[in-house]
């Protein structure tokens, strides 16, 4: 998605966030919202389900569920942790027993999933879910005695007691099955449909079958100037990397470690990292899956040196099919859409399926 602002070409919090969805069914809306999302268009995908949500409400639970999920990860992407807590915890009102695996979304979607969690209020005891039982049925008026004569005193029949309403034992309620939502993340690449994507890739050798990306290179704007620097990683740059069975699913290889200097202050800093193959675009990643190891948050300080860790990266679309060297590591730090300064360094790993 280098077209809509080449910065946000990697926009991958959705990375593994690539759920599995089937866009052939289903409500119309909630689909482009969680496409979105996948695509890294988080303000497009936070206007599309928030405009889905009062329809969705009449419809499948799970469809609700699914939009307050996705609605969280994109509040995330834009790191409006707050917002996205409130998702998550309707997402949980709606189905308490809704997992994310850890194997389909990236840690910090898991970690900020899991907060919310633990803010749930504990479910009321069996006993108060359970109906008060039925009232017995009101005895009928007593017959009245004949009148008795003139002489003798009335007699007043006695008022019969009232009989206790015997209690029926309430049934429990069936028990919830587990929420099955198909929310599978996709490797973060495919226009940050990230993982998404990465199906459509091509064959099997080296060359891919699919046409080759038309984004256009990222360019930053003149200003002040910085520098990104390789600390480590993990397999060793130029090493061989197995991609993962499903080609939409998110990878965690390679981890790398690295540092970054600029010279003015962001409020919110943040990056994407894509993996070229010539003029193939293969995997992405940006700050929502990395790990900040200089210190928390995320704003920055002119001069100072930020250093990130990440793990965490979608195939991008079409992708480079089941076999590939990269051959260019492109950074782009900034704000979403807006690179500040954009760098590219001669490395690459070999990937494999």
């Amino acid at each position: 998605m280098r077209s809509r602002a080449p910065f946000v070409a990697a926009a991958l919090l959705l990375a593994g966030l690539a759920l599995a969805v089937d866009t052939g069914a289903g409500d119309a809306d909630l689909e482009k919202g969680i496409r979105q999302a996948q695509e890294g268009e988080f303000e497009q995908a936070i206007a599309t389900l928030r405009a889905a949500l009062p329809r969705l409400k009449d419809g499948p639970p799970q469809d609700l569920t699914r939009a307050h999920v996705y609605l969280g990860v994109a509040q995330l992407g834009l790191g409006d942790a707050a917002a996205a807590r409130s998702s998550f915890l309707e997402a949980l009102r709606a189905d308490r027993s809704l997992r994310l695996s850890a194997e389909e979304y990236p840690p910090r979607v898991l970690r900020a999933f899991e907060e919310a969690r633990s803010a749930l209020p504990p479910e009321p005891p069996a006993s108060a879910r359970q109906p008060a039982p039925a009232a017995a049925p009101a005895p009928a008026p007593a017959a009245t005695a004949p009148e008795p004569p003139p002489s003798a005193p009335a007699a007043t029949p006695a008022d019969r007691p009232a009989p206790t309403a015997s209690a029926s034992p309430a049934q429990a309620p069936a028990p919830k099955k587990k929420s099955s939502l198909p929310l599978v993340l996709v490797g973060v690449g495919a226009a940050a449909a990230g993982g998404v994507a990465l199906a459509a890739g091509g064959g099997g050798g080296g060359d891919s079958t699919t046409p080759a990306s038309t984004s256009p290179p990222v360019t930053a704007p003149p200003g002040p100037t910085g520098e990104v620097r390789l600390i480590a990683s993990f397999p060793p740059a130029g090493g061989t990397v197995p991609l993962p069975s499903d080609p939409r699913a998110g990878m965690t290889v390679p981890e790398i470690t690295f540092e970054v200097v600029y010279g003015a202050d962001i409020a919110n800093a943040g990056f994407e990292i894509n993996l070229w193959r010539g003029t193939d675009l293969c995997l992405s990643t940006k700050e929502a899956y990395a790990s900040r190891l200089d210190t928390t948050g995320t704003q920055y300080r002119a001069g100072s040196t930020a250093r990130y860790r990440v793990g965490w990266w979608t195939a991008r679309q079409p992708g480079c099919g089941n076999a590939y060297l990269t051959d260019r590591f492109e950074f782009a730090w900034g704000s979403i859409g807006a690179p500040l300064f954009v760098q590219n360094l001669s490395l690459g790993w070999s990937f494999s399926r």
